[in-house]
């Protein structure tokens, strides 16, 4: 699944809370390191968001170069109210599932985290 689209200007950055605001975000993942297709979907809520904060937020300047005008781990994740799904996959990478895949082909990627692999 394909990104969606990181706004250029204000002007664009400005349409992300009316996009997202009290409405559930759907994010897809598929995962296929030569294997069989792992789907991991995720669900997300963002508030009803007031015109000061749609006002803060976009004079924030952290909606640039982020894809559909925020990111979670920022300041946009004080307007989410449910995730349902993988935190990290709305970030970038679902991680427990990557894991749970790499794992599965026989790649357990954990036992280089000591550094005594």
């Amino acid at each position: 699944m394909s990104s969606p689209p990181t706004p250029s200007s204000a002007w664009d950055a400005a349409s992300f809370p009316n996009a997202i605001q009290a409405k559930s975000r759907n994010f897809a993942c598929a995962c296929s390191p030569a294997a069989p297709i792992a789907s991991i979907e995720t669900r997300l809520r963002f508030k009803r968001l007031s015109g000061r904060e749609i006002e803060n937020y976009l004079g924030s300047l952290e909606w640039r170069g982020k894809a559909g005008g925020y990111a979670i781990q920022g300041i946009a994740g004080a307007f989410v109210v449910k995730l349902v799904g993988s935190y990290t996959g709305v970030v970038g990478l679902p991680l427990l599932e990557t894991m749970a895949l790499l794992d599965g082909l026989g790649y357990p990627a954990h036992i280089f985290w000591s550094g005594q692999a």
